[in-house]
Formats: structure tokens, sequence, C-alpha cells
């Protein structure tokens, strides 16, 4: 006995399926109000479910945000505690030049760059990975049950073919402009640092990296 979910569901649709052997009406009206409580209940989880997934993201990119990053690196730290050799890495990303973009070009421009960034990101990342938007220009990418080499290898990747992936602007004047893409790198690991240690640690290395950088920029 096929019964629309319509009378219950606001935003979902679906169909409740019942095989009798013959036609009951005495049953009929018991199936209605079944299905339209299995509807509540089921609308009621599925709006959880979407409220669940809106507190764990970015309203921007998209990407995991700063809240659900430390929760998973908690984890992480506590399986390392329990676990002493499942170790776990971290690689931060900082966006270059973010401050000078919003400047000139205006914080939309910003955010086409923050979001171009992270559409790249996303690309070189394994299901495995977290990867989430740690601040305004800051990224971070936790590998659970992986070692340094994790995630130096995605660095390489990151550092070789994010500057062949320009981002185009709309500039306050309406224009477009290609503008490029160049990022700090920081990796650590709990294989070489205390597990409460690795994320500072990797955002150590980060800004070194960002420094060094500055410094060729200047002398070149």
């Amino acid at each position: 006995m096929p019964h629309p979910w319509g009378g219950g569901l606001s935003l979902y649709d679906g169909w409740l399926i019942v095989k009798a052997p013959k036609p009951n009406t005495t049953l009929e009206p018991i199936l209605t109000l079944f299905a339209d409580q299995l509807a509540a209940a089921t609308e009621n989880k599925l709006l959880h479910l979407e409220l669940k997934k809106t507190a764990e993201r970015d309203g921007l990119t998209g990407l995991y945000n700063r809240g659900f990053l430390e929760a998973s690196l908690q984890e992480s730290i506590q399986g390392k505690v329990q676990t002493p050799n499942l170790d776990f890495a971290v690689l931060m990303i900082d966006v270059d030049g973010l401050k000078d973009v919003n400047d000139r070009y205006g914080h939309m421009a910003g955010d086409q760059l923050i979001t171009t960034v992270a559409e790249s990101l996303q690309r070189h990342c394994r299901d495995s990975d977290i990867l989430a938007r740690y601040g305004g220009d800051e990224f971070v990418i936790l590998f659970p049950s992986a070692d340094l080499s994790a995630a130096t290898r995605l660095a390489v990747l990151i550092r070789q073919h994010l500057p062949d992936q320009p981002c185009l602007i709309t500039t306050a004047d309406g224009d477009r402009e290609a503008l490029a893409l160049h990022v700090s790198l920081g990796c650590a690991s709990s294989s070489e640092a205390p597990a409460q240690q690795v994320l500072a640690l990797a955002d150590e290395r980060m800004y070194r990296d960002k420094s060094q950088r500055r410094r060729q920029r200047k002398s070149g």
C-alpha cells in the first residue's frame, strides 16, 4: 500500500510501501498515522544531521572549521597517548598576500583567493585527510594514523602545483585579474614531538618558511 510522506515531510519526499495479501480498510488509518510519525522522526533526524554539518563547516569554503579540526586533533592526541606507536601528522598552510589583496582589490577578491586555495587543497587531499580552514588565511590538514612523510609529500605537491593554478578575481571596479597563488607551509608529526606540541611545531615551521620566502623575494 503506497503512502506518500508529503503530509509529514516538509523538506523531503518518500514512500512507505506495505504489502498485504488483500485490501484491509481498517489497517489503512493506522498505517497513515504510522507513516506520518515515521516521516516526522525521519525529518527531525535529517535536520539534525544538516545542523551538525553546518556547525562543523566553514561558511566561505565549505571545509571543516577550526572547532572540528581541534576536536579531531584531540582524538589523534588521545590515540597517541593510548597507543604510542600510532602517529599522526599536521600540515599548516598560510596564504601569502591576503592582506595586500584585500587592501588593493577589496574583501570580495580576498574571499575568491581563499576559496581558490581551498579548492586546490581539496584536490590534493585523500578522503582520510582532514582539511580545515583554521583562520582567516590559514588552513590545517590533519593526517590521522600517518607519519611525517605523509605531510611532507603533500607539502611538496602543493608547492609544485599551486603556482600553476592562478586565481581569477573580480576587482572592486568589476575588472577580472589573475593572481598567482603562493603559500607558506609547515609540517610536524607526533613521531618527532610530544603529541600536544605537534600543531605548535607545524605553526613554527610555517612561519619560518614564510620568513625565508620573504627574504628571498627581497633579495631577488
